[in-house]
């Protein structure tokens, strides 16, 4: 016997008015998955286009991603997408019916490899709201869900990425599922083509690509004063001592993350502490004595410092207790 299950919608109506509906649907232990790593072909009931085998992994886009970066998605160089049915409603719903005819022609256009997964008629994949959740959070935990079974489903031969923008899904379901990884999206679009390397050159550890570093190998060493962008310098007892030129490269692997107020970046910078009162925003599940990359209200990165409490513990403290060691990081001599 399938299960039923209702959701509760409050559409916008004309004149401005709000309509609620009810939306039932049933549950179904097998739905089309699109997936040519099936191990059971019969049993995933495919009959439309199947997503390409020649891939290093599935891209499962979040609802927010599907909505501002469709123009992205489109691109014929990325292959092995797969957007929930969660992510689709979303865009209905948020966005219009033309914006949704648009990722539905998308879908069905052979010429692009993405398929939809019915993620919320599957039995192991819907997940229904909790009580006190937003519809934001019941969105990126169902898309989860979808993933890992997505992952789970293909005898975990194809590494499956979620890719978002929301920081806390990030840190939350980052190491949560073998396999299945979450990362940024602006971190897999923005990232360089070049390939590049380090070289060591007076003690000073250079980050360049390797076409500039072919085009110096004809250069005597003693003739070059700086190549690429220097991380750090090694010290005469062969400790690192890490630059501040590094942080812009360091910045989109950072997990834990911590923001302070404009009247705390100048304190923080000559080597102070964070004082509660300047603490902006930090990630959450932020532990005791965790390392953090220490940011601006606006994104700049401003270097490293150990968070004092967990995050938990950051509500009820003193204004005036220290929020955020700091750590230091050199600037660059030449």
């Amino acid at each position: 016997m399938l299960q039923k299950r209702k959701t509760v919608l409050l559409l916008r109506a004309f004149q401005g008015r709000t309509l609620r509906t009810v939306r039932e649907h049933y549950l179904r232990p097998r739905v089309p998955c699109s997936g040519p790593l099936r191990p059971q072909p019969a049993v995933c009931l495919n009959d439309g286009k199947l997503l390409s085998r020649d891939v290093t992994h599935y891209m499962i886009p979040d609802w927010k991603v599907v909505q501002d970066y469709l123009e992205i998605l489109e691109f014929p160089e990325l292959k092995g997408i797969i957007v929930m049915q969660t992510a689709c409603q979303a865009v209905q719903h948020q966005r219009g019916r033309r914006q949704c005819n648009k990722l539905r022609n998308l879908l069905k256009d052979a010429r692009h490899d993405c398929a939809l997964f019915a993620n919320e008629f599957q039995q192991s994949c819907s997940l229904p709201q909790e009580s006190g959740e937003s519809m934001e959070k019941r969105q990126n935990r169902s898309i989860y869900s979808a993933a890992a079974w997505y992952c789970h489903h293909c005898q975990d031969r194809m590494p499956v990425v979620m890719v978002t923008e929301d920081e806390e899904a990030i840190q939350q379901y980052g190491r949560e599922t073998e396999g299945v990884f979450v990362i940024s999206f602006k971190l897999l679009v923005d990232k360089p083509d070049d390939t590049c390397c380090f070289r060591l050159h007076n003690d000073r550890l250079y980050y360049v690509s390797e076409k500039i570093f072919k085009l110096t190998a004809n250069i005597i060493g003693d003739k070059q004063l700086s190549l690429g962008t220097c991380f750090g310098k090694f010290t005469q007892t062969h400790k690192f001592w890490l630059y501040i030129t590094a942080l812009d490269y360091l910045k989109p692997y950072a997990k834990y993350k911590v923001w302070i107020k404009p009247g705390a970046e100048q304190p923080f910078l000559y080597a102070n502490h964070v004082l509660k009162s300047g603490l902006g925003r930090i990630i959450e599940n932020t532990s005791q004595y965790q390392g953090d990359m220490v940011y601006s209200m606006t994104d700049i990165p401003l270097g490293f410092g150990v968070a004092a409490k967990s995050t938990q513990d950051f509500r009820k403290v003193d204004p005036m207790a220290i929020a955020v060691f700091h750590q230091p990081v050199s600037m660059p001599e030449f």
